[in-house]
């Protein structure tokens, strides 16, 4: 899988991705956001984010932030032997996990001998 940010003005989250004969795994540290507040979407062989975490109140003034600002974007080109169509997401404890099962096309196979 390759990487890119959607816009520079966005936050690239932290990821990792492992694989298994049977899927590959990405898991995507996104603290703070809610599961309402991510938008997943896939085309073009590429798994698009956009996330936003809850921000202060409005009536809130920030007088110092070393936190980065609360918009997210990620874009991972997905291998063509993984199923993109069929990906599974879950959010939890502000961790998306996907995963990507391997297309049934890239799957090793026993081949009949006659």
């Amino acid at each position: 899988m390759k990487t890119s940010s959607d816009t520079p003005s966005v936050n690239v989250p932290r990821y990792s991705v492992s694989e298994s004969p049977e899927a590959a795994t990405v898991l995507i540290e996104l603290p703070g956001v809610a599961k309402e507040a991510i938008e997943l979407s896939f085309k073009d062989r590429a798994l698009h984010l956009r996330a936003q975490r809850t921000g202060l109140p409005e009536n809130v003034k920030v007088l110092h932030r070393e936190l980065p600002t609360p918009d997210y974007g990620l874009t991972l080109k997905v291998a063509n032997r993984l199923d993109g169509e069929n990906v599974q997401a879950r959010h939890e404890d502000g961790v998306l996990t996907l995963t990507f099962p391997v297309a049934a096309s890239a799957q090793s196979r026993a081949i009949a001998i006659n």
